[in-house]
């Protein structure tokens, strides 16, 4: 047996699995770097729920908007997609709770909740449909717009005339 040889494979397999490591590293490190950077929003659109305030139960829907990212992000806006155009829905918010002016910040970890009222949210959606902004027929889909313009959706598996006892 050669040992000349026999090091030279041992070393050249050294090499390859210390280039190998050496790769993972970087790709570790790019992805904690980056890491700060990406943002996670969930928005979660729950249909009527009943909140007893003043000893009076009021159909609600909460559009949810949650932060599971690692910074923190500033929402601007809460639309509804028309056919279009895209409606502002953030006026719309119940008089019964705390109403919330945009732009708002929601924290790493954090989730805000905005309230409308079910039977004026309904009102408001027949409007849309009847002055034609939005479809009777099209999924209904609620999204958040943050401060750098980035949109993120709750595509519900419900049509827009569902929401609306007439249609």
């Amino acid at each position: 047996m050669d040992w000349n040889t026999f090091w030279n494979a041992f070393g050249a397999i050294g090499t390859t699995i210390g280039s190998l490591i050496t790769a993972i590293a970087v790709v570790v490190a790019v992805k904690q770097y980056k890491q700060p950077i990406t943002k996670l929003i969930k928005v979660e659109f729950n249909s009527s729920i009943a909140v007893d305030i003043n000893n009076k139960t009021h159909m609600m829907y909460t559009l949810s908007v949650k932060n599971k990212g690692v910074r923190d992000v500033v929402i601007n806006g809460l639309y509804v997609k028309g056919k279009g155009s895209n409606l502002f829905i953030n006026n719309m918010q119940t008089k019964m709770t705390e109403f919330k002016i945009l732009p708002i910040m929601v924290g790493v970890e954090q989730c805000i909740e905005f309230y409308f009222n079910a039977s004026d949210f309904q009102e408001e959606i027949k409007r849309m449909i009847e002055s034609k902004h939005i479809d009777k027929r099209q999924k209904f889909v609620v999204f958040v717009i943050d401060s750098l313009g980035d949109s993120y959706f709750c595509k519900t598996k419900i049509r827009v005339g569902q929401l609306v006892k007439k249609y």
